[in-house]
């Protein structure tokens, strides 16, 4: 992502945001940075930054387990 979106009184260049964590209660947001910085969103700046997020993103999807049976003689 290559563009700046206005977060409260901030702008924030996405290309610089590594992860996002949100917390669902109370309502807020980490951001990472590339380079190791980070900056803590209140309940207002965090619908912001999803809105914008959203469009934008994959949710990954958890891990995958596989289950193989073995025959009934092997322990």
């Amino acid at each position: 992502m290559d563009a700046w979106a206005k977060i409260g009184s901030r702008y924030i260049n996405l290309s610089n945001v590594c992860e996002v964590h949100v917390r669902e209660r109370p309502r807020s947001a980490k951001l990472f940075f590339i380079g190791g910085g980070c900056v803590h969103l209140d309940e207002d700046d965090t619908c912001d930054i999803v809105s914008v997020l959203d469009p934008r993103t994959v949710v990954p999807e958890g891990g995958h387990r596989t289950v193989i049976q073995l025959a009934s003689g092997n322990k």
